[in-house]
């Protein structure tokens, strides 16, 4: 996947069917022409925007030219990040392709410029790269209309590529940097080589002389030393205080000139406590993922969950980002401007969290041409932007509303924010939204002179907006990966079937069983993406069981199948589905009867934002006498995969029946908790 621009000459899918844009008229409208049957459709920018929005305007992928022999070649989807794949030079390729873009073409004049580039740069290569290459790899980048996957090399296979020590003698010497040479102490290089020799010729004495690993050397130590951040090596060998110091220069801070030039992410959690919509209990302090563009300082994506920072929290705010925001004033009626910024960014800064360097995040870097800022860490002034809009945004929506809370326990006094708390989720989703496209986007920033919106419809007046190619592809690309064998019941993943007549029209053609990589959605797993073998275009195929699977999150399904396991209800999604329901219900129990307590209720509230299950509003509306063990208590072993050993069972005086009316009838009740004991029969009802 690359950068998409509406202009004229590009290929795109209509409601699939193939078009081609001519030109853009005078007042603003689109001709785009048939390849099939000739004829010409206009459409204006909204119409196209709408479309795209929808999935129905897809830009069709460009051409790209092979590095070896110039031969076109589809475009292909990584496996795994560029730096830890087949070819870790492209993004080496890449830098030169971006630094010596508007020079002229000639050895007297690229030299000079390639021996800068290349000066610039990590010390990851010998030498800089010969004139000749890089005007190759610039005319392949051209011929791919500016597709970074055009610099990924076509040889499968090249050159000897046993590593020269073995893993032993690597293991051996990272342990060694590790605990000797990032050290306060500072000893040299040298000391640390002579350890490592010291340490292999201690395992060479246990080894026969065939078997014997070979001597690791300076060069070895300072090449895996250099393979680390130099801030982190800094950091470690002289302190904290003495790399920031360092490292700090405010002649490195980036001043974006464009919209869309540089974002920064980050992620806060509300000063607010959310409740339930359902029980009206409190569930805790919601996450909240913001991107906003340093330019105009408009803010372009965010993403509200009970879930924890991660890859699929991350995913979600850059697709929000990245798209149309159609269908908010449908949505929320309350709001009355509309939110107009949307596109891909240049480059993005964020902070060294675990979920910012995932392999599908680089995937995304890579294909849409992102460079990726990790900011060190407990330096907050490196994305002092989206810093400052966090604890505006925190202090806007929370300053007057009930269930706030505050910096510190002495702040907050005898003020309870759990027992103050009146603001539902849905609701909150609806002040955060309304508080940023009618509050902040809308009031004069101090910065800019005028507004965020003003700002940014400027400037998109004469800023040509970088989309996204195919919708579907990104998704594919931000999805985790894995492979799988097609057989004629379809694709097992997880112990769930997925399946489709697309499936079907693969096996004919491939074979009856074939290898296939898939793509997988944490955060829903009522479809996966299935590549094309050879194409490796994304296919997605949903689940044979929509009534479990469709919004069901990783997190829940994880849940779902060790609960099942515990309670011997079998392995199979009859049995996921019965225990998706049963754990809803302990979840809505313990929220009525106000059991969910700290980690217990953060437990609950993750589970509400997943899927919701049908049957949880099928609860008693009463406080039984002898209540129930707290979800906390039961689900610990399956959050943590730890099994809690069963206590002996004490005795305990005969079952007291109650009644209840509901409706028409009375209940009778047994006093013990079904869901516990599942290894007993359920309690009959007895209908008078």
């Amino acid at each position: 996947m690359s950068k998409a621009f509406l202009r004229a000459g590009v290929k795109v899918l209509i409601r699939k069917e193939e078009h081609v844009v001519e030109r853009q008229c005078e007042d603003g409208i689109w001709v785009l022409r048939n390849e099939k049957t000739d004829r010409a459709l206009e459409l204006n920018t909204d119409e196209i925007v709408n479309l795209y929005a929808t999935g129905h305007f897809v830009f069709r992928a460009g051409p790209i030219v092979s590095l070896r022999d110039g031969r076109i070649r589809p475009a292909p989807l990584p496996e795994r990040p560029v730096d830890a794949g087949s070819d870790p030079d492209a993004k080496y390729r890449l830098k030169f392709v971006r630094g010596v873009a508007g020079f002229p073409i000639t050895q007297a004049v690229l030299q000079p410029r390639i021996q800068e580039i290349w000066e610039a740069l990590d010390p990851r290569h010998d030498r800089p790269p010969g004139w000749t290459s890089v005007y190759r790899w610039v005319r392949a980048f051209e011929r791919s209309e500016g597709n970074p996957l055009s610099l990924i090399a076509s040889v499968s296979a090249r050159g000897n590529r046993t590593p020269r020590f073995e893993k032993e003698v690597l293991w051996i010497c990272e342990d060694t940097i590790e605990s000797e040479y990032l050290t306060l102490e500072r000893p040299s290089i040298a000391d640390v080589t002579r350890i490592c020799q010291a340490r292999v010729r201690a395992v060479n004495k246990t080894r026969s002389p065939r078997e014997a690993l070979r001597k690791p050397t300076d060069r070895l130590l300072k090449r895996l030393i250099g393979l680390l951040p130099v801030f982190d090596v800094y950091r470690a060998r002289h302190g904290r205080d003495a790399a920031l110091k360092k490292f700090r220069n405010s002649t490195k801070v980036r001043i974006a000139e464009a919209i869309l030039e540089h974002g920064e992410m980050d992620h806060t959690r509300l000063d607010l406590f959310a409740i339930d919509d359902d029980t009206g209990v409190p569930l805790g302090r919601p996450w909240l993922t913001v991107l906003i563009d340093v330019y105009s300082r408009y803010i372009l994506g965010i993403a509200i969950s009970f879930e924890p920072p991660s890859r699929a929290t991350v995913a979600q705010c850059l697709r929000h980002a990245f798209m149309p925001k159609q269908g908010l004033r449908e949505r929320f009626p309350e709001i009355v401007n509309d939110w107009d910024g949307y596109g891909i960014f240049s480059g993005i800064t964020v902070d060294g969290g675990a979920e910012f360097r995932s392999e599908e995040l680089e995937r995304i870097y890579f294909e849409c041409d992102i460079e990726a800022v990790f900011a060190p860490r407990k330096t907050p002034w490196f994305k002092g932007k989206v810093e400052r809009v966090q604890g505006t945004l925190n202090r806007g929506i929370s300053a007057f509303a009930p269930g706030k809370t505050f910096e510190g326990i002495v702040d907050k006094e005898d003020y309870d924010p759990t027992q103050h708390a009146i603001v539902t989720l849905s609701q909150l989703e609806l002040i955060v939204n309304k508080w940023i496209v009618d509050v902040y986007h809308q009031k004069p920033h101090r910065a800019l002179g005028c507004s965020p919106a003003k700002m940014w419809k400027d400037s998109a007046k004469t800023t040509n907006i970088p989309m996204i190619a195919d919708p579907l592809r990104f998704e594919a690309i931000v999805a985790g990966s894995d492979k799988r064998i097609l057989s004629h019941k379809g694709i097992e993943y997880s112990n769930l079937l997925y399946n489709s007549p697309e499936m079907g029209e693969l096996r004919r053609i491939y074979g009856d069983r074939i290898e296939v990589e898939i793509r997988f959605n944490r955060s829903n797993y009522g479809s996966v993406i299935v590549l094309h073998p050879e194409r490796k275009t994304p296919i997605r195929v949903p689940c044979l069981r929509p009534d479990y699977a469709e919004g069901l999150t990783e997190w829940q399904h994880k849940i779902c199948r060790r609960y099942a396991r515990e309670h011997g209800s079998g392995d199979d999604p009859d049995a996921y589905l019965d225990a998706f329901h049963a754990i809803s219900k302990l979840v809505r129990a313990d929220l009525k009867v106000g059991k969910a307590k700290g980690v217990s209720r953060e437990r609950m509230a993750r589970w509400k934002g997943g899927k919701q299950g049908d049957e949880a509003n099928d609860l008693p509306q009463h406080q039984p006498e002898a209540q129930p063990p707290s979800l906390g208590d039961q689900l610990a072993p399956l959050v943590t995969g730890k099994a809690s050993p069963t206590p002996a069972p004490s005795p305990a005086p005969e079952p007291r029946a109650k009644t209840r009316p509901i409706h028409r009838f009375e209940v009778r009740i047994e006093d013990r908790n079904p869901a516990v004991d599942g290894d007993r029969e359920a309690p009959e009802k007895d209908m008078q």
